[in-house]
Formats: C-alpha cells, sequence, structure tokens
C-alpha cells in the first residue's frame, strides 16, 4: 500500500521509508531539529545519515507453499468444473467439487456458458493465501442491469481443500466486499430468507450476522410468521419471532441488496484446460444425454420419425445460433486405413430444414458398439457441409462427437 511520506526534512523522509516498511500506518513524527553551532569557526560536516535499509523482497517460503499449495488444490475444482462447462453433466460420473449452481446453467450453449462462468483467487481475509471462488460474469451490454452469483467459495488448510460457499438458484450469493456475502434463498411462496455472512478468521465458513425468514406459525394456520436469528440456521425453533410487515421485509433484504458489489472474475474461456473436450469447439451443435440436461424447457421430439432400435436411449440435439439443413444419420463403417481412420458409409434418416436456435431436438438413438453408427451433418455459414460422427466415450461413458471429412 503506498504511503504519504512528510517532506519537511532528508531525516523524516528517511524514517518515515523505515516505518511504512514495517507496515505501519500511523504519522511518522519529524525529528527535533538540531540547535546550530555556537563556535565561530565553520562547523565541521556532520556525517551523512545511514541509508534506511530497504524492506527485506525475500518471500517466505513457508507462506509460498501454502500458496502453490492452494493453487494446487484449486486445480481440481477449476478442472471438475470444466468439464462440466465443456462436455455437460455426466449422470455416470462423480464431481465432488463442482457446485450445484454450475451444474444448473451447464446446458446453457457452451460459447455463451464459457464467458458467462469464471473464477477468481481471492485473498479474503489478508492472510496471505488466496480463497478461490467460481460466479457468474455479469454482461457490461446487457439491456437490463445483470447481477453477479457466486456458485462456489474454497480455501486450502494444510494442502487440503475446504468448501465453505454453495449457491445455486434459490440459495443466491452476492459480494459485499471485507470478506461478506448477501445470502438469498426461497422454499416456496410461503418460505423466503435473506442475510449476511461473513468469512470466518479461519476462512474455512461462512459465520453469520443478520438471518430473516419468513415460515407458517403452524400447519393450521395460513399466515406468513417472520423471524430472526444470527446463526443463519432457517429454523423458526431457533429464532425469534419479530412483528414485521411484508413490505418492511422486503424493504430490508433490498437495503442489505444494495451493498453488493462486484467482482472481477476471469471466465473459463480464459482457463487453460488441458482435459477431456468430447465435442469440438466449433461445431455448432451440442449433443447430449436428454436425462443430463438439467433444464430442457420446450424442445421438438422426433422419435416418432426415427426407425425402432434395441436398447435406445433419448439423445438432445442444440444449437445457440441454429443449423441449416439439419440431418440426423446412419453410419455403417466400410474400412479404416492403415493409419486407423475410419471411413463410413452415410444414409440420412432424419431431415429438417434447420435445428432451430434455442429449441432443442429429442431423439430416441442406439448406441450398440465401440464403432460409431451414428451421426448428424448441417450447413455452415459459408455454405460447406459440416458432418459429425456420435459414439460413446470408453472413458466414462459421455458422447463423443467427432468431425468426419
Amino acid at each position: 500500500m503506498m504511503k504519504k511520506l512528510t517532506s519537511l526534512c532528508l531525516l523524516a523522509a528517511l524514517l518515515a521509508s523505515l516505518l511504512v516498511g514495517c507496515g505501519e500506518t500511523g504519522d511518522v513524527p519529524a525529528p527535533e531539529p538540531s540547535g546550530a553551532p555556537t563556535v565561530t569557526q565553520p562547523a565541521s560536516p556532520e556525517p551523512e545519515p545511514a541509508a534506511a535499509p530497504e524492506p527485506s523482497m525475500v518471500p517466505d517460503p513457508e507462506m509460498e507453499k501454502k500458496y502453490q499449495e492452494a493453487i494446487d488444490a484449486y486445480a481440481a475444482v477449476l478442472d471438475q468444473s470444466c468439464d462440466v462447462v465443456y462436455n455437460g453433466v455426466n449422470a455416470e460420473n462423480d464431481y465432488p467439487f463442482v457446485p450445484a449452481g454450475v451444474m444448473e446453467v451447464s446446458s446453457m450453449p457452451r460459447a455463451e456458458l464459457l464467458q458467462y462462468l469464471g473464477y477468481a483467487y481471492e485473498d479474503l481475509n489478508g492472510d496471505g493465501i488466496p480463497e478461490l471462488l467460481i460466479g457468474t460474469i455479469p454482461d457490461d451490454t446487457a439491456a437490463q442491469p445483470q447481477e453477479q452469483f457466486f456458485f462456489g467459495g474454497y480455501t486450502c488448510k494444510d494442502g487440503e481443500l475446504v468448501w465453505f460457499l454453495e449457491g445455486w438458484a434459490r440459495n443466491v450469493y452476492e459480494w459485499l466486499g471485507d470478506g461478506r456475502f448477501y445470502n438469498f434463498g426461497s422454499g416456496g411462496a410461503a418460505y423466503s430468507a435473506f442475510g449476511t455472512f461473513r468469512l470466518s478468521e479461519d476462512s474455512t465458513a461462512l459465520e453469520c450476522e443478520d438471518w430473516y425468514f419468513t415460515d407458517l406459525k403452524n400447519e393450521n394456520d395460513a399466515d406468513v410468521t417472520y423471524y430472526h436469528n444470527t446463526t443463519g440456521v432457517w429454523d423458526k425453533a431457533q429464532a425469534e419471532e419479530i412483528d414485521m410487515t411484508s413490505d418492511a421485509f422486503w424493504a430490508l433484504s433490498n437495503e442489505y441488496a444494495a451493498a453488493r458489489r462486484t467482482m472481477k472474475l476471469t471466465p473459463f474461456a480464459d482457463y487453460e484446460y488441458t482435459g477431456f473436450i468430447a465435442q469440438p469447439l466449433d461445431c455448432k451443435v451440442r449433443v447430449d444425454y436428454f436425462d443430463d440436461v438439467w433444464y430442457q424447457g420446450y424442445y421438438d421430439d422426433a422419435s416418432a420419425y426415427m426407425p425402432d432400435g434395441e436398447y435406445e436411449t433419448k439423445v438432445l440435439f442444440q444449437s445457440e445460433e441454429g443449423a441449416p439443413d439439419f440431418k440426423l444419420l446412419a453410419l455403417t463403417l466400410r474400412d479404416v486405413d492403415a493409419e486407423g481412420k475410419a471411413t463410413f458409409d452415410v444414409e440420412t434418416v432424419f431431415n429438417i430444414p434447420s435445428l432451430r436456435s434455442g429449441i432443442p431436438l429429442a431423439v430416441p438413438m442406439s448406441f450398440p458398439g465401440d464403432i460409431p453408427s451414428n451421426g448428424f451433418s448441417y450447413t455452415d455459414t459459408d455454405g460447406t457441409t459440416k458432418t459429425y460422427s456420435i459414439g460413446v466415450s470408453g472413458r466414462d461413458g459421455s458422447l463423443v462427437v467427432t468431425p468426419l471429412d
């Protein structure tokens, strides 16, 4: 932190710089001026004061070790989150460090998702060890202002990852600064809650400052009752009933929320992810198992137009910008050359003018073996036809999309 140094005299400046190097923030008193010499002969020149030593720039090996341990621990979180962002959620996989909020938004178009989600290494309590935060990046160009939500907060203690914050759509965390978060939750029309939390001194937990929530006083009473505690426990038996109107409840919530801040996050698109990516980044169509997409919304269904097959599973095709002349293909292996490159005979089994932007297509498909037997194609903006096979990964059973020349 920069300090303003007094310019009264050189000695004061040197003393001030020495104290600032020690981290003091108070004003540095100027030294008492020495009296003028009383001898008639010119006084011998006073020796120059010794230069103040520079603050030690040698890093603390122990702090360096702890810092690196934290960064290494956070790599597991970021890599698992990137797996979900790039490949979608695989129901067969275990994601022990991925926040529920990241899972919820994983069905967004991938290019959009890579810019929407971000992360930051932020030292929240000033101990020199950064915490990891995962959240959303508001779009500054959006017509309506966007809020920033945090889905995950992690720290590292003795080389072990500690998860202290998890958010999702009905359990929102927003940044207030100074290690504090605003939290809002909802469990239905009669159940809402909000409050503020502060990161504990050891960074391993969020400690409640104030917590307000609503509940029904009893099962036979339809009137909403208001409660308060400082534990953050959503339980009326552990809270004080307060006399408050609905307008006052929400006004207080808005008052807390007005203090929220936006933290600068690095988008996941800029994270150097070296893991498995099942589908080419330049492919305009994303393919997922239907059951792995958390929110399908409205979709078209091609079930009535597809040939019956054994061991069918439903697959969802979606495109952010649309894919003209979209075709579903049956592939039959024709040959494999000396380099292991396969060529296929291709038959169109379903064709629509376009896979519409924002409207997925659900399709029943069978995957009988290791060799791909399904594929799709569309016409790109330059007029070329892009053709891909759809296979199943031996790594984790996820769907693998591979370009076909």
